[in-house]
């Protein structure tokens, strides 16, 4: 009997959090770094035409299960979402996601820079209302995957 109590006293403790408290008791996982430290590990620099440049970043971003929403040329820019994954946690649902953000510069002489920004985000909702959190992925495997991709594809494509 007494277990019982204690079972729904803890039930309706978790039922009662809002989704502020469920979205900051979610670790993301990234650790701090400066800007320019995280700028280091998303750009990187290829011998290649722009055209060639974006067309390697678009392949490369749908390869690693993302969904374009915008690729545009002329600015270089390709915003990129993947699927929602969707939980019930303490109560409330949460939903999961990751975005990239791409730019490809021209650097001259056949040279460009490739950037790649890819945030997590988190956002839970309750009947109490609603809550985001999001961070910049600092995991060098993230970005090292994706540019081993751009890499491929740039090579494969000079050599057709």
């Amino acid at each position: 009997m007494k277990l019982g109590i204690i079972g729904i006293a803890v039930a309706v403790a978790l039922a009662g959090c809002t989704p502020s408290q469920v979205v900051n008791r979610i670790d993301l996982g990234e650790k701090n770094m400066t800007s320019l430290e995280l700028m280091a590990l998303q750009t990187r620099e290829y011998q290649a035409s722009t055209e060639a440049a974006f067309g390697a970043v678009v392949g490369a971003i749908q390869d690693s299960g993302f969904t374009i929403s915008l690729a545009d040329k002329s600015s270089g820019l390709v915003v990129a979402k993947t699927p929602s994954q969707a939980a019930q946690r303490y109560g409330n649902q949460t939903v999961s996601y990751q975005t990239a953000n791409v730019t490809v510069r021209d650097k001259g002489q056949n040279n460009v820079a490739i950037r790649v920004n890819f945030i997590k985000h988190v956002e839970a909702a309750s009947m109490h209302g609603r809550a985001e959190k999001e961070a910049a992925v600092t995991s060098p495997a993230s970005y090292q995957e994706f540019f081993a991709k751009v890499q491929k594809a740039l090579f494969i494509n000079s050599n057709l």
